[in-house]
C-alpha cells in the first residue's frame, strides 16, 4: 500500500499512516449511506434547533452543539459573505497540531474565512461532502466535511484527516432532516 501511495511513514521509526490518497479511497469505500448517530446525540442536536430566538441565532446553537458532538470545528456560513465559526479549540487540541506553525497557518485560514468560504462555496453542493488536504482552502492538514442547506446556508465541519467520517456524515445527515 505504500507504493501504490496510500500510505506513508513520516519519520524512519514512525508507524505508517494514510496519505490523501488513502484518505480519499477509505471515503469512497465507506458505507456513508448507513452513516447515523445515537438517539442522544440526535436528541441534543434537535433540542439545539429549539430555542426561540432568531433563525442565526438557532443556527449559532446549533452549531454549538455540533462542536460538542463532534469535538471538531465548525464553519457555518449565512451566505458567502456572513460567517460564524466554532470549535477551533477542539482542532487545535488535537496531537497533529501541536507545533505553533502549523496552528499559526490554520489559524490564518480562520482569519481569511469569509475569503475561503466564498471561494469554496461553489464547491459545496447540497448533499453532504467530503474535500481532504488540497480540496478545500482551510489547510492541506485537514478535512472538511460540507453541505449546503436553505437559500444560502452552508455549514462545514472541519478536523483532522483521521476524522471520524462514518460518525460526522451522520451528524450532517441528521442535521438536513431536522433543519
Amino acid at each position: 500500500m505504500e507504493k501504490e501511495g496510500y500510505l506513508t511513514h513520516p519519520h524512519t521509526s514512525a508507524g505508517r499512516i494514510p496519505t490523501e490518497k488513502g484518505y480519499k479511497y477509505y471515503i469512497k469505500n465507506l458505507n456513508l449511506a448507513k452513516s447515523r448517530i445515537s438517539k442522544n446525540d440526535s436528541k441534543t442536536l434537535s433540542n439545539s434547533l429549539e430555542k426561540t430566538g432568531n433563525y442565526e441565532l438557532v443556527l449559532k446553537n446549533m452549531a454549538k452543539a455540533m462542536v460538542e458532538l463532534s469535538n471538531e470545528t465548525v464553519i457555518l456560513a449565512f451566505s458567502p459573505e456572513k460567517i460564524y465559526y466554532t470549535g477551533l479549540a477542539n482542532l487545535f487540541n488535537k496531537p497533529e497540531f501541536d507545533q505553533l506553525s502549523l496552528v499559526a497557518g490554520i489559524s490564518e485560514a480562520f482569519d481569511h474565512c469569509e475569503e475561503n468560504v466564498e471561494g469554496f462555496f461553489d464547491k459545496v453542493s447540497d448533499e453532504p461532502q467530503y474535500f481532504i488536504g488540497d480540496e478545500h482552502p482551510f489547510g492541506e492538514m485537514l478535512s472538511v466535511l460540507s453541505v449546503k442547506f436553505g437559500d444560502e446556508g452552508l455549514i462545514a465541519l472541519v478536523g483532522p484527516k483521521r476524522m471520524d467520517y462514518k460518525y460526522n456524515f451522520g451528524l450532517i445527515k441528521k442535521l438536513l432532516e431536522i433543519i
